[in-house]
């Protein structure tokens, strides 16, 4: 997956990823299957805001799909 590396078993992120939207979808919907699982209410309230907040930060990398680098890249071109 781009801008994700995987160490030991941990998704770390990098400097592109925070960027990728279905990155933040994935994640998403791997805290919703967690807490799915979970019996106690007030941790599987936490993890389904811990989702929602993953879905806004999808829908804001949407929004702002030029990456990093390439607004980098065509500021450096246009002197």
């Amino acid at each position: 997956m781009l801008g994700v590396s995987h160490f030991g078993g941990l998704h770390r992120m990098t400097s592109a990823s925070w960027q990728n939207a279905h990155m933040w979808r994935m994640r998403a919907d791997e805290t919703r299957a967690i807490a799915d699982e979970m019996k106690e209410p007030e941790p599987k309230t936490i993890m389904l805001r811990i989702a929602d907040n993953y879905d806004r930060l999808a829908e804001w990398a949407e929004k702002n799909s030029i990456s990093w680098w390439d607004k980098k890249h065509r500021a450096s071109n246009a002197r």
